[in-house]
């Protein structure tokens, strides 16, 4: 629900991992793309980085991977990020491993813009 002195809202995703995946190690990633273009990665302690190819993608969850993960992106006036889309993913492995492995099999999608 939108609180209609402040206008913030909150807003929650999530990540779905496939069965098969499941006890295995992983990253799972949260991507913001701004109107103008600009890419931002959410880290697990929730902070956003602009994204940088010379470094290994900062993950917003890092370990075992199972079930569901359950993200909150907080409570904020988001309208001042109007038309900003999400995107999550994930990938098998650790460190860059998992990066590229995302990417390689196209385990990520959109799941929201915000309006």
């Amino acid at each position: 629900a939108i609180n209609s002195t402040t206008g913030a809202s909150s807003i929650d995703i999530g990540q779905m991992f496939a069965p098969s995946h499941w006890q295995t190690v992983g990253k799972a990633y949260v991507v913001a793309i701004l109107p103008d273009g600009a890419v931002y990665l959410r880290a697990a302690d929730a902070s956003w980085s602009q994204y940088d190819p010379a470094h290994e993608l900062p993950a917003s969850y890092t370990g075992t991977l199972s079930g569901m993960l359950p993200i909150s992106l907080g409570t904020a006036n988001w309208s001042v990020l109007a038309g900003t889309t999400f995107i999550v993913g994930y990938g098998l492995g650790v460190g860059a491993v998992a990066d590229s492995e995302m990417l390689r099999s196209q385990r990520y999608g959109f799941v929201l813009t915000l309006r």
